[in-house]
């Protein structure tokens, strides 16, 4: 393989994974939202005021937990007003937890196949679950 071959291939690789770095960052960030709107959630159950209530929410480690502390605080401040609505959306937010653990935990892996030449040739990069 000629060296500038090897050096557009490098390129097309280091692209695609300075993507997918990015991509990641975007999720990463996106759910940073979400754990804000949570601990504001968790501070108006709660009856607490912000400071407070962040410094209790994100020391919560276990997004169970977490949940299931924020349904206890809706039942105690609402009953049942919103608990089909309530339900639902702790519902969502654990499919992003789950989301989230993938996003953080899994691991880079470029994924390729054989080119019309023969030779490997670099397809997508995506995150794959870690491996040992």
């Amino acid at each position: 393989m000629v060296a500038s071959e090897i050096g557009r291939r490098k390129r097309i690789l280091n692209t695609a994974t300075r993507k997918l770095q990015i991509a990641r960052a975007d999720a990463i960030q996106s759910y940073t939202g979400l754990e804000q709107t949570l601990c504001e959630l968790f501070s108006y159950l709660s009856d607490t005021n912000p400071a407070v209530a962040g410094t209790i929410f994100f020391r919560l480690t276990n997004a169970s937990s977490r949940s299931d502390i924020l349904h206890k605080l809706m039942r105690m401040k609402h009953g049942d007003e919103y608990r089909l609505f309530f339900n639902s959306v702790l519902k969502l937010v654990r499919l992003m937890d789950g989301i989230r653990n993938e996003i953080i935990h899994w691991h880079m892996l470029g994924f390729g196949g054989e080119g019309p030449d023969g030779k490997p040739l670099f397809r997508e990069m995506t995150l794959t679950p870690p491996n040992f």
